[in-house]
């Protein structure tokens, strides 16, 4: 079973090494949840699970499907949100083949940014052979670009539900360029926020 939080580490020592304070978040292994302990986008909807293997009690009623997102190298990327008893909202993530992973924020998703994001990746830590963004912005968020290291930027599809993934070109990859942040816009065009990925001094 693939282990998405501990994947994601490896993309996270050279060049996000300080991603979990920029974003506000905490990741925990997901590997042992059964089928039904993480809230699953399936065709869209709403989901209703009140916890999961893990102990993570989420609101009965709160989960919400995100879509599925097809990656040209990999299985489809099912993302979900929810709130937890505690206070906390979480984004999560299950792959087809059976890989699972969530963030969680304290008092919501958008607390401290406009966008709530996790970096995937295979490889590494000096070149990679797959990497993705998963996320999705706050209402108010109309448009978002995604920023690159090589200092250019490409807009980013997001769905009704507000979500999306963000796919490395494998071409990209071979070349060192990595996601590097966002730009986010709203509803007239106008530039709400710029979100920098942080990187090792």
């Amino acid at each position: 079973m693939r282990d998405v939080t501990t994947v994601r580490l490896l993309f996270l020592i050279p060049l996000l090494a300080a991603v979990g304070v920029a974003v506000g978040v905490y990741s925990t292994k997901g590997g042992g949840a059964e089928p039904r302990s993480v809230p699953s986008a399936g065709d869209g909807g709403t989901v209703d699970v009140a916890a999961d293997a893990d102990g993570l009690a989420l609101v009965p009623g709160s989960a919400r499907a995100l879509g599925v997102f097809k990656l040209s190298r990999g299985p489809s990327l099912d993302l979900s949100e929810a709130d937890t008893q505690d206070g906390k909202s979480c984004l999560f993530e299950s792959s087809r083949d059976g890989g699972e992973g969530r963030m969680c924020l304290d008092g919501g998703l958008f607390a401290h940014r406009r966008i709530a994001f996790v970096v995937d990746s295979q490889g590494g830590p000096g070149r990679f052979t797959e990497l993705h963004v998963p996320g999705v912005v706050a209402p108010e968020i109309r448009m978002a670009e995604i920023l690159k290291t090589d200092g250019t930027s490409v807009p980013i599809d997001l769905t009704s539900t507000r979500a999306f993934v963000y796919e490395s070109p494998a071409s990209e990859l071979q070349q060192g360029v990595y996601p590097s942040g966002f730009r986010l816009y709203g509803p007239s065009g106008k530039l709400v926020e710029t979100v920098h990925f942080p990187v090792n001094p």
